[in-house]
């Protein structure tokens, strides 16, 4: 997973636990859903039962990019496969830095090899 953004910032990634909609009711800092008005746990998706982190805090600037290959994430991926997982991150700010970052690029590439036909 690689993440570039627009100014020098800490980040922390979070795999996102609760079903999330971007099709027609967004996210926001105070509800998972917001039209459904259907609050985190904690404002702001990182409180028990809204996400687990995936990532400590990253220090990332542009042209520094975050990269993230551990070994860790193979089980949230295979959870995100089988449909076991939501399939969303959250990347949050973490710094005393201004409020808003862009995130200009971001990558998700899984390399796997089948060892036999599905079930």
């Amino acid at each position: 997973m690689t993440i570039e953004v627009s100014d020098p910032c800490v980040v922390e990634v979070r795999h996102v636990l609760r079903p999330v909609s971007f099709e027609s009711d967004w996210p926001s800092w105070q509800y998972y859903r917001s039209t459904s008005q259907l609050p985190w746990s904690q404002p702001g998706g990182a409180g028990a039962g809204d996400s687990v982190a995936v990532s400590g805090a990253v220090p990332v600037s542009p042209g520094n990019p975050l990269v993230l290959d551990d070994i860790a994430l193979l089980p949230i991926f295979q959870s995100m496969l089988d449909q076991a997982a939501p399939p969303f991150f959250l990347i949050r700010r973490i710094d005393t830095g201004g409020n808003m970052i862009t995130i200009t690029t971001s990558s998700l590439t899984l390399e796997f090899e089948l060892t036999s036909p599905p079930a």
